[in-house]
């Protein structure tokens, strides 16, 4: 009769054992992916969507994240993000009352599919995309919808080998020759 109750205990303890190794993996993969407070995460998105950041946690993010959501938030400027040899898929920003972007924000990162749609962005440094990373990964810029006029340097886009730039209904009231002077 003893032994019964010395296997009831032990299975007890058991459970408690797997359910402290779930907790602390849990925990632990929390961390390796470096998911940002209030976001949902997995092992290659950050949904950040709507949750309320007013700054870009760029020094949160590590792991083998590809694709940061971080649109309809209250983040107001980029600067320049700490991540070091990375290359994201994409990176959306998109419906933030972003103005102002650093120069050099990307130098340390490189992003495929960067959507800045919808800020209210007036103008970008011709250093903004300057960073070799970001000038052999970045494919499609986005900077539709921009609320206010928009100012584009002489050599924003000199080194970097674009498919497609969106800029719908954006007020330009400058466009200079992107590309650099020949």
């Amino acid at each position: 009769m003893m032994d019964r109750h010395l296997r009831k205990v032990y299975y007890i303890s058991s459970d408690i054992a797997i359910i402290i190794l779930l907790w602390i993996i849990l925990t632990v993969t929390e961390e390796i992916l470096g998911c940002p407070d209030h976001c949902y995460c997995t092992d290659s998105i950050s949904d950040c969507r709507h949750k309320h950041f007013t700054v870009f946690p760029s020094s949160d993010i590590t792991g083998p994240v590809l694709n940061l959501y971080f649109q309809f938030n209250n983040i107001t400027h980029i600067d320049i993000i700490t991540q070091t040899s990375r290359v994201l898929n994409i990176l959306d920003l998109s419906h933030n009352p972003i103005h102002k972007i650093s120069s050099y924000a990307f130098a340390n990162i490189g992003i495929k599919h960067l959507k800045l749609n919808n800020c209210s962005l007036s103008s970008l440094s011709a250093v903004t995309f300057l960073g070799r990373l970001m000038q052999r990964s970045l494919t499609t810029l986005e900077l539709s919808y921009n609320t206010v006029d928009m100012k584009l340097p002489d050599g924003l886009l000199t080194g970097i080998n674009l498919n497609e730039v969106k800029m719908i209904n954006s007020r330009l009231s400058s466009v200079s020759f992107l590309y650099g002077t020949s």
